[in-house]
């Protein structure tokens, strides 16, 4: 994994070459795969000795990301080699992309055998299993009695390292085949109290080479005896695999996406520079704890809920989500958990790549304030107060509390701007929206509707709780003049209010009826609330008027009389006027300039 990351990232920066230099890159459009030959040959052939279906599925998506990756790259070069700015940086985007999740599973792999360790005493495995652990991991164990320095202990395996048998080495002084600097090092080391001291030794072989050890000490008392039990792996036979791992731990070191490790039990075990740059945090402040203690009031908790899901399953997940920093501000991340697994298909570590998106954030909340803000009162606009009201309907249908709407018109408007400016007629509006909102229970909200026209909502309240609210938002926007440069400016409102009701087909029939009592209100003298239910039943109102329309509809009542049109020049019929008429009960026919206004007010001409 470690070799294939590295040619990995020599082709991503030939490709970036190759996009610099245009007559290099027609001549090299089509780029090789050759490096990827492993994933159909040893590497495949591993993963299906392992028969573990979510290994399987995480390589099919490994081969899947990098045939993605090789058609960016080609798409790529070929437009640098016919000059098309453009398409390079399209295509450089999309490499980079692709590039990225495929480090992060060949990181993720890298990292599962970096991760591999020695456990230590307190683990208490018993002989066969860590015997097994050591020949899987090709290291040795033996131990020194530090009275005399007596080799002792020593298994198949570090006797291997040193080219002889066991009769040749034991109870030797280990100085005569360690390097006495070094050894006395790890023994300083260890007697200051370390409980696993890490260094290298250089170890001579029975056939006068040299190797060296990367060895791991504990300090141990059998009976009266201090002895030094050693685990160790000959890293001169790995060395490119050593140089692999270096390489790797800069590239993650010099990232800018945060790298996290934490082990089963969720505990962070590392963090590369780019946390702290992020959170504030250093890594001893990190480690040991909880990934959770960076979340807090507006982490979403379905993803709080996901994520601890999927680490309990042991499973990869991919969300985005808002942190905060030491200094408690919030940013957003883009988050992929990765688990890692021992040889032996046990969760032993999870790896999280986090990606900065808080400017990308913050860009998608403007673009969604422009698109549903009303940008000269701040208040929700039309579009806004539509996906409000759809909310509201489809909770009131479910047997929730019932909502009123009340339409708001304000009173004289165009006078406004015509005497005194379109300035001073944004500054009326302005206002009006401050009044109103201001004025509102917890749960209420007012809305730009468009012109001179606001929505407000009302919730749990029947026909007398919402004429007494709309009463109030009337006598406060009345008490409250605008002041301007000339004096004080009084402004008044008319207000249509409809209740939300179980008969009510949709929403755009309750917006009807505000609309309808609204025009009533302004017709009635304005600076007047009309609410549905204390008012609708006035004989002769346009509520009353379109309560007769609706009827003659349901009752099929509405028919079409028919007045000839002639040609006055010839006196021929050229045609005929269809005009519709009411048949009321009593069978006398009403004409349509007693129905028609109420009709267009509740929305019901089409009908």
């Amino acid at each position: 994994m470690l070799i294939e990351l590295q040619r990995h990232l020599a082709l991503v920066k030939h490709i970036v070459d190759l996009t610099m230099d245009a007559s290099a890159a027609s001549k090299s459009v089509k780029l090789s795969a050759d490096y990827w030959q492993w994933y159909e040959d040893e590497g495949q052939e591993l993963i299906n000795q392992q028969h573990n279906p979510q290994l399987t599925a995480e390589w099919s998506r490994l081969g899947k990301l990098h045939s993605q990756f090789l058609n960016a790259a080609n798409s790529c070069v070929k437009a640098a080699a016919a000059g098309d700015k453009i398409h390079v940086a399209e295509g450089l985007d999309r490499v980079f992309s692709l590039s990225s999740q495929l480090t992060g599973m060949l990181v993720g792999g890298s990292l599962s055998e970096l991760m591999t360790t020695i456990a230590s005493r307190e683990q208490a495995l018993n002989a066969r299993h860590e015997q097994d652990f050591m020949e899987a991991a090709q290291m040795g164990r033996f131990s020194v009695r530090l009275s005399d320095n007596t080799l002792f202990g020593m298994d198949a395996n570090f006797l291997s390292f040193l080219g002889g048998g066991l009769q040749e080495v034991a109870s030797k002084d280990v100085l005569k085949i360690m390097d006495r600097k070094s050894f006395q090092r790890l023994l300083a080391d260890v007697s200051s109290g370390d409980v696993n001291v890490r260094t290298t030794l250089n170890v001579k072989r029975k056939d006068g080479l040299k190797v060296v050890l990367d060895v791991t000490a504990t300090l141990d008392k059998q009976a009266d005896e201090e002895v030094l039990v050693c685990y160790a792996a000959n890293v001169s036979q790995a060395e490119s695999d050593a140089q692999q791992r270096r390489l790797l731990s800069t590239a993650i070191d010099v990232s800018d996406q945060i790298v996290m490790i934490t082990n089963h039990l969720q505990e962070i075990v590392y963090v590369n520079p780019a946390f702290k740059k992020l959170t504030g945090y250093d890594a001893k402040e990190a480690l040991g704890k909880n990934p959770r203690f960076l979340q807090g009031p507006d982490t979403n908790q379905a993803t709080r809920i996901a994520i601890r899901e999927a680490m309990i399953a042991g499973r990869s997940l991919h969300v985005e989500m808002i942190n905060y920093t030491k200094e408690g501000l919030r940013y957003w991340i883009d988050l992929s958990i990765v688990p890692v697994r021992d040889g032996s298909g046990e969760l032993t570590h999870f790896v999280a790549v986090e990606h900065n998106i808080t400017e990308r954030k913050a860009s998608e909340q403007a673009i969604a304030r422009i698109a549903l803000e009303d940008h000269l009162t701040g208040l929700p606009n039309r579009r806004a107060a539509e996906n409000r009201l759809d909310a509201e309907w489809s909770r009131a249908h479910r047997g929730s509390d019932g909502f009123a709407i009340a339409v708001v018109d304000i009173d004289k408007f165009k006078l406004v701007n015509d005497q005194y400016g379109h300035l001073v007629g944004d500054q009326a509006l302005k206002h009006v929206a401050d009044v109103m909102a201001s004025s509102l229970r917890g749960g209420d909200w007012v809305a730009r509707w468009g012109g001179e026209e606001f929505l407000l909502c009302f919730h749990s309240v029947d026909s007398r709780g919402a004429n007494n609210a709309a009463e109030r938002v009337r006598k406060l926007v009345k008490s409250h003049p605008l002041k301007t440069q000339t004096g004080e400016l009084p402004i008044t409102i008319s207000m249509g209010v409809a209740l939300y009701h179980a008969d009510n087909k949709n929403v755009d029939e309750l917006l009807a009826q505000a609309d309808a009592l609204v025009y009533e209100a302004k017709n009635s003298g304005r600076d007047r609330v009309f609410c549905s239910g204390l008012t609708n039943t006035r004989k002769g109102s346009v509520i009353w008027e379109g309560s007769q329309v609706q009827s003659a509809l349901h009752e099929g009542r509405i028919l079409s009389v028919y007045q000839s049109i002639v040609n006055l020049s010839t006196g021929a019929e050229v045609g005929d006027e269809a005009l519709a008429r009411i048949r009321t009960k009593d069978g006398l026919l009403v004409p349509a300039a007693n129905f028609i206004q109420a009709a267009e007010a509740l929305h019901l001409v089409a009908a």
